[in-house]
């Protein structure tokens, strides 16, 4: 794995950084009776930034394609917490909606990239690989995986993206376009990751090749 080109998540310093970050997130959620009612305010739209930038990351990111995947996975999960620290009614059944889809698209979608990183060792976004000429079925499985990550109307998640944008207030400026943006780029860096890894012309010159017409 390429961790030199992973985004924040290959660079050493960064890591405990965000980390820290979600940590104190979660601390704040939990405890939110024990801080003043500003600091959960404070906090939801800082780390609903940092959730938006592991997705840039992820989007920009020229690496290892498992490690953009987990990139999307993790912007999601500081989304989620941002919205829950802005919002006291946020339930616990309102999450279950939301992930029941996510969880299993997010262990489906890297299972995926696992099995194709295993044929040569290679899956950086770097360049277009072509495996749906070998390997068509997880193709399909990834492209689903990423549909309903994305809030496609395939899981439940779907309604749960639609609730969790109805719990965002609409005086909270800061968080809106920071979720907003999340999604947006969590769709474009989904597939991304799908059409360098499963589209284009494939690496082995073995395959045949479509070529334009004169």
């Amino acid at each position: 794995m390429d961790w030199k080109k992973s985004g924040f998540l290959g660079n050493r310093k960064a890591l405990p950084f965000v980390l820290a970050i979600f940590l104190c997130g979660i601390g704040i959620h939990f405890f939110r009776d024990e801080w003043p009612p500003i600091i959960p305010v404070f906090a939801a739209p800082v780390i609903a930034l940092t959730g938006f930038l592991l997705i840039l990351s992820s989007f920009s990111n020229s690496g290892n394609a498992i490690s953009a995947w987990v990139h999307v996975v993790m912007g999601q999960l500081f989304v989620l917490l941002s919205v829950m620290l802005s919002n006291t009614d946020f339930g616990y059944h309102f999450i279950l909606l939301w992930g029941s889809g996510v969880f299993i698209a997010s262990i489906a979608g890297f299972w995926c990239l696992w099995l194709i990183q295993k044929i040569d060792n290679d899956i950086l976004l770097n360049r277009y690989h072509g495996y749906v000429y070998e390997r068509p079925v997880i193709a399909v499985v990834f492209l689903l995986s990423c549909l309903a990550f994305a809030g496609f109307p395939i899981t439940p998640t779907f309604v749960g993206v639609d609730l969790l944008f109805s719990h965002v207030d609409k005086q909270h400026i800061g968080l809106i376009v920071f979720v907003s943006l999340a999604f947006l780029f969590t769709e474009l860096a989904l597939l991304r990751i799908y059409i360098r890894i499963f589209l284009g012309q494939h690496k082995k010159m073995t395959h045949a090749i479509a070529y334009k017409s004169s």
